[in-house]
Order: structure tokens, then sequence, then C-alpha cells
């Protein structure tokens, strides 16, 4: 059983499962007699783990920590591993290995210096030093309070991996440039383009002085706002604290230069003058107002590899403290020094593994809202409250609503990896909007939804992760090709003669192995070596020949070093501090904010610094030059101004025929923009299709069939039409049929479109010009299917129009659309507007259109009480009581009855027309 648990600790496996291991391989199942006589039974998990703790120690290159730390880097230095250190300068003595410049310094005897970095890590740096690096140091790693500076790069995936570690007792700027200088002989002809740290000028001045140059230097920017919340505690007045750091935010994350100027300069006169703020303005003055290239998000407009934080190096701390560590103290440097070097080797597998297996474009996190975002209903966008400004209803409660703001129509950031890769979402990413709902992942499912439905009827395009980043120091494809023919030309040579080489170098070690055990035996039968160094050659048989040095520890050259802090047996580390916000369970249920609190608090934070600057500026204002007509401020809309709910029993019951088209109640309430829940519910029960302000097909065919009889040089053409066309059906004799059965004077055809099932477009035809208008109410790019429907509508023309020679198409900027539903009642709009077009021809608001559409679609009908009334439409005589036994007539379109004394239509009375409601 000792075997077997030596067996287990020798392969690392953890004390508590070797524990666990040996009762099941050893102790007798139950209901077994004499427990008590079997071994095992008297095995407790302490003295497994005692065992594990004098193993570790018997493994140890000394007792004492100095001299195990100077063992452990003069078998490195001499080994394979010599150029993973850069410098190794031990507590008082000499530069063992590094600048011997480092021994001038002041107090150099008490300086302690041991950096490292693996050629793994030196061809990590020399690869993406192009972007970004990112340098930042932890304590708490050792009994000695040395720091821990680490230094780390973002590779292409946005992950961040350490290239370089430092452990000093001191960090001034003197003191770390060496360091930097090593980094630079490694990078040779590479360039580092920026740097990020906290704000501790030591770091940024030793980096300068390093790599002889002043280097692009950037602060983090959760340390900023660290800072700007303390000193406003400490500076300011509890009442301002809220407004303060509300408008400091706005001030910082401001990515207009120009703006950010005027909030910088109503910021100071808002408080300069108010003795509760007036300590912190001069704080503010001092420290950061001379130099906010650093600290300002609008003067990041450079490549810097999307990085304005720490938090990737604050993450890999944590990761060392937490997994590696496991939250206990370490007292001892070799041993934080060997966890270094296999958290190195332990990311390099990981890169390894990225490689092989992928890295995920498209995160699953994303990928869910995604989904949830476009199962959501396009009621849910409320309407556009501002000029890039949308209010979106909750999944959850109709009550609840959240504002989205659109911050950037397309991404132009050089470094972006929160993006949604499906077509739907167009190159949608975390830079474009933001919403005030409680969800903290910067692409939530209403922007998911939001961005879709904006950019619906555009081409959708799978995008592709391709070389956006061009680094530096990146080698071009030729060369490449050219170091791989060298490679493989010299590759056969080397293999003839590697393992020759190997073999010769195997036995003369031998022999050299055999020669110095034989004087280590000698000397240990002579009793002249120590009880730890024979205790060490013992556990360790494979690194008997380096642990023969241990012959010369006798002398003094290397002092040891005096712990600085004492820790229990059992002290766990501090939390690493996160620039994430911890989860913190409330002690009580708390009122559910305001949703749109933020986006409220944002603006006016924005507004009141800009009246503090005495300059007027509307930020709402429409900046699209190519809208020439915009009603993103329409006023409210009235009461509902169609029939009410109980017309008919069941609301797709026929109440109009017109043009070829039926129209039902829920059709003619597709022109409402707001209706009662319970109405809308009922609705839809009937007709899944219904949605609140989209209109119907046959709404917009009978508003257009209206619109060509008033206007007689006007053909109107189904949406069944274009349709057809942009699958590559002709309608050529479509066309000319409705051409034949009219008049000849007519010079405009209209052909509305729903290719998608979710957004109408238009074409106007004119016939005398040879021109066609395209109207897309979203102002987007022609999409696929439209490009077909004009390219066979060209074609048509042409077949119907044999003298026809070339047909111009020319888009049209009339309103544009801003809200999820309008698009219908736009390109109606705009066909009535193109019609009637004269000096003083009209402009209708959205809102208002749609009153107009109904009434013109319904004209004088459907004014009766109830559909199954039977009176007539004039006197109001009921036909169950007329005595007189009148003749009655029925309008065509609606069925309401009338006697045919009291129609005054002469062209009914002479035969020349159907009746309709006069």
């Amino acid at each position: 059983m000792s075997r077997f648990i030596n067996k287990k600790l020798a392969e690392n496996i953890p004390p508590t499962v070797v524990y666990e291991m040996t009762k099941e391989l050893y102790l007798p199942k139950k209901n077994t007699p004499n427990v008590n006589e079997v071994k095992a039974n008297i095995l407790t998990k302490k003295r497994v783990l005692e065992r594990g703790r004098r193993r570790r120690m018997a493994r140890r290159l000394h007792n004492d920590d100095a001299k195990a730390v100077y063992l452990m880097v003069t078998q490195m230095l001499d080994g394979e591993d010599a150029s993973s250190v850069l410098i190794y300068k031990p507590y008082g003595s000499k530069v063992v290995h590094g600048p011997p410049e480092i021994d001038q310094l002041p107090n150099s005897s008490d300086l302690f210096m041991f950096a490292m970095q693996t050629e793994r890590q030196s061809d990590l740096m020399k690869n993406h030093c192009g972007k970004i690096i990112i340098v930042d140091e932890t304590h708490g790693t050792n009994q000695y309070r040395y720091q821990l500076l680490t230094t780390m790069v973002v590779d292409e995936n946005h992950h961040g991996w350490p290239v370089a570690h430092l452990i000093t007792s001191k960090s001034d700027s003197a003191t770390l440039k060496y360091f930097f200088q090593c980094l630079k002989a490694r990078l040779g002809e590479n360039s580092v383009n920026c740097v990020i740290t906290d704000d501790d000028p030591a770091l940024i001045n030793a980096m300068n002085e390093g790599f002889s140059a002043d280097l692009p230097h950037i602060l983090c920017i959760w340390h900023v706002l660290k800072n700007f919340k303390e000193n406003l505690r400490s500076k300011a007045s509890k009442d301002l604290y809220d407004t303060m750091l509300s408008e400091v935010r706005v001030i910082m994350n401001e990515d207009n230069e120009g703006l950010f100027l005027k909030l910088i300069d109503g910021f100071q006169k808002k408080y300069e003058n108010d003795n509760n703020a007036s300590q912190f303005i001069d704080y503010f003055r001092k420290y950061y107002l001379n130099r906010p290239h650093k600290w300002a998000l609008c003067y990041r407009q450079f490549p810097h590899g999307g990085v304005n934080t720490t938090g990737h190096l604050e993450s890999f701390h944590n990761r060392l403290k937490k997994t590696w560590l496991k939250r206990k103290v370490n007292k001892r440097l070799d041993d934080i020094i060997t966890i270094l070097f296999e958290l190195e080797w332990d990311d390099y597998c990981s890169r390894c593994r990225q490689l092989s297996t992928g890295v995920s474009t498209s995160p699953q996190e994303i990928l869910e809202r995604h989904q949830r975002g476009l199962s959501m209903k396009d009621d849910c966008i409320v309407e556009q409250t501002l000029n890039r400004h949308w209010e979106m209803k909750s999944a959850a409660s109709n009550k609840t609503s959240y504002i989205v703001a659109q911050l950037k129509e397309t991404c132009s950031a050089d470094f972006c990896f929160s993006r949604c890769t499906k077509p739907e979402c167009h190159g949608l990413c975390a830079h474009m909007f933001s919403c005030s709902c409680p969800d903290k992942h910067p692409l939530c499912k209403r922007i998911h939804k939001l961005q879709s439905f904006i950019t619906r009827g555009q081409p959708c395009v799978h995008l592709e992760e391709s070389d956006f980043y061009v680094l530096p120091n990146h080698k071009a494809h030729e060369d490449l090709i050219i170091e791989a023919v060298e490679e493989s030309q010299n590759y056969q040579d080397e293999k003839n003669k590697s393992h020759e080489r190997k073999w010769n170098a195997m036995t003369e070690n031998l022999r050299l192995n055999l020669k110095l055990l034989e004087e280590f035996v000698s000397a240990a039968d002579r009793k002249q070596v120590s009880e730890n160094s024979l205790t060490h050659v013992h556990s360790v048989v494979s690194d008997l020949v380096k642990c023969l040095d241990t012959l010369s520890l006798e002398n003094n050259e290397i002092p040891e070093m005096v712990p600085c802090v004492k820790f229990a047996p059992n002290e766990k580390l501090k939390t690493q501090l996160s620039q994430l916000s911890s989860f913190k369970r409330p002690s009580k249920r708390k009122k559910k904010s305001d949703p749109a609190a933020l986006c409220q608090k944002k603006r006016a934070a924005l507004e009141g610094l800009l009246q503090c600057h005495q300059e007027e500026a509307d930020e709402t204002e429409c900046d699209d030059s190519v809208c020439e007509r915009s009603y993103e401020d329409d006023s409210e809309i009235d009461k509902s101004f169609t029939l009410h709910a109980s017309y008919v029993e069941d609301p797709t019951e026929i109440i109009l025929t017109c043009g070829g088209e039926q129209i039902s109640l829920i059709h003619l309430k597709s022109l409402e923009l707001t209706l009662p829940e319970s109405e809308t519910k009922k609705f839809m029960e009937r007709d899944s299709a219904f949605k609140v302000g989209w209109l119907y097909s046959n709404i917009i065919d009978v508003f257009l069939y209206k619109l060509s009889q008033q206007n007689k040089h006007v053909l109107y053409l189904s949406c069944v039409v274009a349709t057809r066309a942009s699958i590559g059906r002709s309608n050529a004799d479509i066309i000319r049929k409705k051409l034949n059965s009219l008049s000849s004077n007519i010079t405009i055809i209209l052909m509305p479109a729903n290719l998608t099932g979710d957004h109408w477009v238009i074409l106007v035809v004119f016939l005398k010009q040879q021109e066609i208008c395209y109207y897309d109410p979203l102002h987007g790019p022609i999409s696929h299917k439209c490009l077909l429907l004009m390219k066979q509508t060209v074609s048509d023309l042409k077949l119907v129009f044999p003298s026809s020679s070339v047909w111009k198409i020319k888009v049209e900027k009339f309103i544009k659309q801003n809200d999820g539903v309008g698009c219908g009642p736009l390109i109606c709009n705009f066909a009535k507007h193109t019609v009637e077009s004269s000096g003083n021809s009209i402009v209708y608001s959205p809102s208002e259109f749609r009153k107009i559409m109904y009434s013109n679609i319904v004209g004088n009908c459907l004014r009766r009480s109830t559909f199954s009334e039977e009176s007539c439409g004039k006197c109001g005589i009921s036909y169950a009581n007329d005595m007189m036994l009148k003749v009655w007539v029925c309008c065509v379109q609606c069925r309401q009855w009338f006697h045919e004394n009291c129609i005054h239509d002469p062209n009914f009375l002479n035969g020349s027309s159907q009746f309709v409601c006069p």
C-alpha cells in the first residue's frame, strides 16, 4: 500500500485523490469482519497530505529559498533553457545573468531581479507587438513582497497571452528599464505599436527608456474611472457624486473630438465656482486635463487592437492565483518561478489546440441572443423617439420598454471581436448600438432585432473572417514561400546528421554521468555531503547529475533572503481585483428601476454640459443628407379612425369588394398604428399574419387601384406581377392586355413589390421618358431580388414597346422609414405624390396618410352601424318594415341597400355604371 501511495504521488496525482484510490483498492467492502486488522483502516487523508508535502520538500533543490533559486537558474543557464532567462540578480550578490549596469544602481545589494521569456513567448511577442502590449504588476505571489510584472500581447482572436515575466524587489523606472532593454533586444527589427498600462508613470517611463523611443501610450479607462470615483468621494459632496460621475463618464466615452472639447469646457465652467466640487476640478485639471490623449476615447482613433483596459492581464493574474496557486499564499520564489514556466507551457498547448480545432467566430452567447432577437415580433419596436433612438417593448411585459441607440451605422474599429456574423444582422458589432436593458452583453437580443429590422431588404451576405488587421511586422506571402523552400532543401541533410549527433552525445553524457556518480558516492561514504543533497539525489534519480552541484553550496555567496511577511499555514490569498462587477445577492427585493433611466441620465449629462458651454447644439438633428424629407418627430396619432371591432362578428368576413380585391375588417384594421390589446389578440387569433400597422397586400392593391381610377393616365399592376418578375417570369402579355383594355394615353405604370415578405418597395414606370423610378423607404442598397425585378421589367417593357431603346433606372429618395411597419403607407404616399405631382403638391406625414388611405379605400361605403343591418342608406327605413314594396338596389362594393327613389346618381339611373354608395 505504501508503494502504491508513493507511485501515485510521483505521478502528480492530488493527495486527496490518492487517498480515495487507496481506500477503494485496499479497504475491505461493507459487512467484512476484522476490519480493524486491515492496515488501510488506519490511513487518513492527513497522512497522505503530509507524505505528499514531504515528497515535495525532498524534491526541492535546497531548503533555503535563495540557494534553490540560484541552483534552478544556473541549471537553466547550463542547459537547453538558457535563452529563457533574461535577467538574474540574486539578493545581496552581483548580477549572474543580464546587463551588468544593474550593479551600478543605488542600493543594488538589496535588489533582486529575475526575468524570463521562453523562445515561444519571444516568437509570440514578435508576431503581435504590432497591435498593443499590456503591462501591469501584481502582488501576493511570495513572502518577500516582491512584485510580479507581466507583459502581454493580444492575438488575432482577442486572447491575451503573457510574453515575459519579471520578479523584482523594486519597481522604479531606473530598475525596470533594464527588463525592457532585454525585451527590445529580443524583438530585433520589430517595433511596438502601442502600450497600455494603469496610471503608474514608472511603467511607461521605463518602457520609453528601455525601448529608446517615445512609445504611444494609453491608460486603462477602468483604472482612470476608478481614480475619478475615489477622488469624487473625497473631494466633492455626496449630493454631486452621481451627477458628476455621469458627466465624467460621458466625457470619457465621447468619440468626437470637437464635442469632447465642448464637454470639457462646460464641465469646468459648471463646477469651478462651486465650493462643493472645486477641489475635484483642481485635481482634474492638475492630473488629467493636460493629457486627454491618454484617457479620452476620442483620441484613440488609431490601431490599438481594440483594447481599452488591462482586463486581459487582470484575468491572467486571477487565473494564476485561483487556478495555479488555488487561492493559497505562496512563500517560496522557486515555486512561483516553476509555476510560471508550467503556465507558459499550458498556454502554448492551448494555442496549439486552437490552431487544430479553430476558434469560434460566433460565440455561443452572441448566437443565443441572435436567435432570441429574431424570434421577437416586429411590433416590439414601438417607435423612433429621436434620431437613431428606438423604443422597444420587453418580451416579458408590454408595460416595460427600453431605449436602443444607434451609435454608428458601420463599425470603424480597427480590431473588433464582439460582432454577429449571421447574414440577417449585416455586420452588427458592439460598437454600433447601445441598449438600456439589464443585459450586460454588448449585443443584447433587442440590438439583433433592431439591426435586422433596419437592414431588412438589403442583400444578406455571410461575413467571413478576413485579414482585416495587417501587422506592421507581418511577412509577405512570397517571403514565407521562399523560407519554406529553403528549409525543405536543408531538412534532409540535417535529418541525416541529427541521428548520429544524438547517439554520440548520449553515449558521451552517459560516461560523464557514471564518473560523476562514482565521485558522489565516494564523497557520501566519507560523510562529505549534506543530508539534504543525499536525500534529493535519492528522491530524484533522473536529476542526479544536476544535483551534484549541491556539493559546493557550503559557501556563503548567496545570502539568505529574509521574509517580509508571515503567513498562517492555511491562509488564503486575497481575491484578485476584477474589472468586472461582482455578483452580490440582494438582501431584499428591490424595486424595478426605470429601463430608460440610464439613457436619460446620459442624455441629461450631455445636454447639461453643452448648455454650460453656451453653444446651441441640437444632437437630435437628422444628419442623413440623402433624405429629403423626414417625419421622425411625427405628432401623436389620433384615436381609432377605422370601424369598430363590433362591426362584424367575424373580423375576417368580407365587407368590401373593390378592384377585384376582397377586404375584411381585419384588413382595414391594419391601417391603424395602435390598437387595444384585446383587439390585437382577437385579430391575431383569427389571422396569425396580422401585425399592427403592417399593411396587407390587398389594401395596397385597392388603394393604387383607386388612385388609377382617379387618374386616367395611370396603370396599376398588382403585387403578384412584381413577384412573378422577381423569379424571372415575363409579364409582357399582362402589361399588353392591360394597356389594350384601357385608353391609349397611359403614361405611368405603378408596380408595388414585397419580395421578401417583410418589406415593401415600388417601381414607377414613366413611359414617355423611358425611365423607371425605384423607391425603397429604408433608403438601403438594392437587393438581389430587386435587381432581378428591374431586369425583368425592362425586358418586358422592351417587348411591349419594341421602339424603345434604353430604359433608365433612377433611385428616388422620398420620406425615410423610421419604424418597422411604415413601408406600405410610404410607397402609397410616394405613388400618390408622383402621380399628382405639381407645384403645390402636398407631402403627408406617415400617420396622416394612413387616414387618407382609409378614406380613399372606403369612400362613402360602410356607414351603417353593423354590417348585418338591412336598411336604406339614405332614408334609414328597414327592409323588414318597408310596407310600400319599393324597388331596392345594392352597392356593389359594400352591399349597402338603398331605395331606388332615394338614389340621385344619373350614371346609374341611365345604366351606364354599377351602383356604388353615393
